[in-house]
């Protein structure tokens, strides 16, 4: 009798506590939703699978035997990868978003100018990471209603590399092209550059 009282309130003490859990739970998504709408509790839902995923796949290393101008643009931007994020920055001791894309297309011999808003000139509609080439570059408006105020590179494969980009660490940085494509309320365009032995 005594073991069959003890077994019943084992069993309504964990059958209370799994239901404060989900109460907790449902409260939590009603106040995010109250106070953010349904885009808040995307970025809850977002944070939470990213906390639960640890099995991103590694990033790509630079081409090993770079051959052609695409190629040299690559490791040339992956030489710059650390560099800190500093606005206005243009030298190796710190740069901005235009600043490294400036640099790592000069040390191929192009010169693209300065500037994202500049180097937006010729930009298309971007939807998905299929119509983009590496070395081809990134623009971002993140409110509808302004213009470019950012770039960063294609580096292929699905990964982007670059600096300033909100949620991502304040250097040249290499991280999933799908953080960015993905992220509602940002609009992306893209212009590719033809390269000289592509001519």
């Amino acid at each position: 009798m005594t073991r069959d009282r003890s077994h019943t309130s084992r069993r309504f003490h964990v059958t209370l506590l799994v239901g404060v859990i989900f109460l907790a739970a449902a409260v939590i998504v009603f106040v995010v939703v109250r106070l953010n709408g349904q885009s808040g509790l995307s970025s809850v839902l977002t944070g939470l699978q990213r906390a639960v995923s640890n099995n991103k796949p590694a990033p790509p290393p630079a081409p090993s035997d770079p051959k052609t101008d695409r190629d040299r643009l690559i490791v040339t931007a992956y030489s710059y990868l650390g560099v800190p994020y500093e606005y206005g920055g243009k030298t190796v001791k710190a740069l901005d978003c235009s600043g490294f894309t400036t640099l790592a297309y000069t040390g191929i011999g192009v010169a693209i100018p300065d500037g994202s808003y500049n180097q937006a000139q010729g930009e298309k509609p971007l939807t998905s990471a299929d119509q983009l080439q590496p070395g081809d570059l990134i623009f971002y408006r993140f409110k509808s209603d302004v213009g470019v105020t950012h770039v960063t590179m294609y580096r292929g494969d699905g990964w982007i590399i670059g600096t300033g980009t909100p949620g991502q660490a304040h250097e040249v940085s290499l991280y999933q092209a799908s953080d960015d494509l993905t992220h509602a309320g940002w609009t992306l365009t893209y212009r590719h550059i033809t390269l000289p032995d592509e001519q």
